[in-house]
């Protein structure tokens, strides 16, 4: 019975190293949509965070915090490194859910925090209307403005690099042209410039 007494605490304290170690903390990006993120990716929602919190010093710790996720999210989705998403969106929008660029004759051009508009919308979530809105109960999701925009944006960046290929440059440049540039024009222009300033600001790696 004693040794009983002396191994069964030790093995309770590993069984609860073992399950402590296999749990994955429930990262909400949005309204209602729960995603799984490792423990061991905790340093990258840090590195996200901490980009976001540069970019946009004002920022409330709520919306810090959502914004970090929804970005992760749409960054493992997609294999995108999330900070150049989030460049990407500050060059944009300042980090805006609310910034719009209207066209000619009150048509609705560029909105959001992605600022997409046109085919883009049509890489839009499942849970997402034409106006990149949440549809309210839609397979069970309640999914959030700033979820569709940001998923909406990396989505159609993921479908320029399927079509253009070369540097994340190269992607940046046909996100806003629609077209695939030169890899060397591509970083010549002021949008990819501006972009790959604030990568770079928020720790992002160099041209690939």
């Amino acid at each position: 019975m004693s040794n009983e007494r002396t191994w069964l605490p030790a093995v309770l304290w590993s069984v609860g190293i073992v399950a402590a170690l296999t749990l994955f903390f429930l990262i909400a990006d949005c309204g209602g949509r729960i995603v799984s993120t490792a423990i061991g990716d905790t340093g990258a929602l840090s590195s996200i965070e901490y980009g976001i919190r540069e970019l946009q010093p004002a920022i409330s710790d709520e919306r810090a915090k959502r914004l970090t996720a929804i970005f992760y999210n749409a960054g493992q989705r997609h294999n995108i490194d999330p900070l150049l998403l989030v460049a990407i969106a500050f060059k944009e929008s300042s980090l805006s859910e609310a910034v719009e660029n209207r066209r000619k004759r009150g048509e609705l051009g560029e909105y959001g925090l992605m600022q997409t508009h046109g085919v883009a919308l049509n890489f839009r979530p499942a849970d997402c209307n034409h106006h990149l809105l949440p549809v309210k109960g839609r397979m069970g999701v309640n999914a959030s403005k700033a979820y569709c925009q940001v998923e909406t944006g990396a989505a159609y960046l993921a479908e320029a690099r399927r079509k253009c290929g070369g540097t994340w440059a190269r992607w940046i440049a046909a996100y806003g042209m629609g077209r695939c540039p030169s890899d060397s024009y591509a970083k010549t222009t002021r949008p990819v410039q501006r972009a790959y300033k604030y990568y770079k600001q928020i720790g992002g790696r160099n041209w690939q």
